[in-house]
Order: C-alpha cells, then sequence, then structure tokens
C-alpha cells in the first residue's frame, strides 16, 4: 500500500508542520515531488519567515540556507496554525511561547 492512499479519492487532506524549516521544506518536497502530492494555498501565506524574539535566526536554518536550502515562503505556506487551538502539540505551544517560528503546508493528492 503506498503511503498516500488512504487519502484518495477522498477531500482528504495532509498537514505537515515542524519548528525546522530544513525538515519542513523537505517533508514538502518528498510528498509533492515523490509520493504525489500538491500544495494548497493557506489564506495567511509567508511573505518573509521572521526570525525569533532576539531577531536571530536558529543555528540550523542558518546553515540551511548558506548550503541553498528553500525558504518555507510563499503562498502555500501558513503564518497561523491550520487546526483549532484545542489540538496545539506540546511543541507548536512551546515555539509560540519561544517566538521560534513554525513551518506549516497543507496538502492534498493530485
Amino acid at each position: 500500500m503506498k503511503t498516500f492512499q488512504a487519502l484518495e479519492g477522498s477531500s482528504g487532506k495532509l498537514l505537515l508542520q515542524s519548528n525546522c524549516e530544513d525538515v519542513a521544506v523537505r517533508m514538502k518536497e518528498l510528498a509533492t515531488n515523490k509520493v504525489g502530492f500538491q500544495s494548497i494555498k493557506v489564506p495567511f501565506s509567508v511573505g518573509n519567515i521572521s526570525h525569533n524574539k532576539e531577531g536571530q535566526l536558529p543555528k540550523r536554518t542558518i546553515q540551511w540556507i548558506s548550503m541553498g536550502g528553500q525558504r518555507a515562503e510563499g503562498e502555500e505556506w501558513s503564518s497561523k496554525s491550520l487546526i483549532p487551538d484545542i489540538g496545539s502539540t506540546e511543541t507548536e505551544i512551546s515555539c509560540i511561547e519561544k517566538g521560534t517560528p513554525i513551518h506549516r503546508c497543507l496538502l492534498t493528492p493530485k
């Protein structure tokens, strides 16, 4: 069984989110290029990724950018949560409190 078969023929969607930009970008890349998903435009898109409260990027992100890594910006990346607050994970709440960006995108089978 292919990974995405559970969503085939339905209106199901796949939410990807990570506090690590490189992980989020890579997950989206794999899902769209290898598995057959497509991005969905979101209402609160990311124009420019903000830094944390201290005005800095995480070291991991700096390394990702220096290697030519794609940024999690554009109309398919959401600046706001795509699930109700009651469904927030501990990691998401911690990131919000620390001012760490959370990189989110919504995908659907082609």
